[in-house]
């Protein structure tokens, strides 16, 4: 159920007409906190974020962490610095119009609506407020808000939200996403193209690789990743080496035979990775011994 953050209000204009004008609700405010180095910090935002330990999940059902010294606690988190925080919600717009949107934090913070960014009060900084207003229609729009803090001595994270009325030149752009890529994968089973140990094709085995060869030059894929992969038998650096070297062979033999020079080759070699059945029988072996051809149009 959505929390409303505002409700109806009245406002008086110089021509003495009063209208109501319809405030912004945000549903409960959910996100994690991530432990982030110092260096991290300062790179502001970006997907970074994922590969860092997260200290806890929070839900808020309105942001007013007003400004205190350090050794007052932030509220949820077990942290004095060194930790950013992603947010997400969803706003409901009952009435087409501008609404100020106002961070003010120490030491960052910014809010998108709908992959927008709408207001930006990034930098390592005491409690600073940056406000941008913006027309938006009537509807439900994906929010997200990240704060960060670094530096001593003090925090803070409140975030406001009102109808403003009629006039602003900034609209709300819809984004167009763009069309996601079709892929398409086509497994080779290692033991009909390699023998024990070996990374060249088999002489029996090229027929059938030309055939898949012209079949993939009929589909014109712009980008083609081949990744090879073996089961655990041995040491681990000499599979993920075979892997790579097998992955490479059948590229080069592909690539001889599709002869389209707008694709884009590339290979990986994973060796006992990424398994797909358990390496525990020799049927669950075989399975895991490949080579992926991975088509994207």
């Amino acid at each position: 159920m959505l929390k409303t953050i505002a409700i109806l209000s009245c406002m008086i204009i110089s021509c003495n007409f009063c209208f109501c004008q319809m405030l912004p609700q945000f549903d409960t405010f959910k996100g994690k906190a991530y432990d982030l180095d110092f260096r991290e910090v300062h790179k502001i935002y970006g997907d970074f974020i994922y590969d860092n330990p997260v200290i806890t999940e929070i839900e808020w059902d309105k942001i007013d962490v007003s400004e205190r010294f350090m050794d007052e606690a932030f509220p949820d988190i077990d942290r004095q610095r060194n930790f950013g925080i992603e947010l997400h919600s969803t706003l409901k717009i009952n009435q087409d119009a501008c609404y100020e949107f106002i961070l003010d934090s120490d030491d960052g913070s910014i809010f998108w609506i709908d992959k927008q960014k709408v207001v930006d009060n990034g930098g390592l900084h005491k409690m600073t407020e940056k406000r941008d207003t913006i027309f938006i229609k009537k509807g439900k729009y994906p929010v997200k808000l990240w704060y960060y803090q670094a530096l001593p001595d003090k925090y803070g994270f409140i975030f406001q939200a009102h109808n403003v009325g009629q006039n602003c030149s900034k609209k709300l752009e819809t984004p167009i996403e763009p069309p996601k890529p079709k892929r398409e994968k086509i497994t080779l089973k290692n033991e009909v193209y390699f023998d024990v140990n070996q990374h060249q094709v088999k002489e029996g085995a090229k027929l059938d690789l030309t055939k898949i060869g012209q079949e993939i030059r009929q589909k014109n894929p712009q980008k083609i990743l081949i990744v090879g992969h073996t089961d655990n038998t041995g040491k681990a650096e000499y599979n993920l080496d075979l892997s790579l070297k097998r992955a490479n062979a059948i590229k080069d033999y592909l690539a001889a035979q599709i002869t389209l020079p707008h694709i884009s080759y590339s290979i990986k070699g994973l060796g006992e990775k990424a398994p797909l059945h358990s390496n525990d029988s020799e049927e669950g072996r075989q399975k895991n011994r490949r080579v992926e051809i991975i088509l994207t149009y």
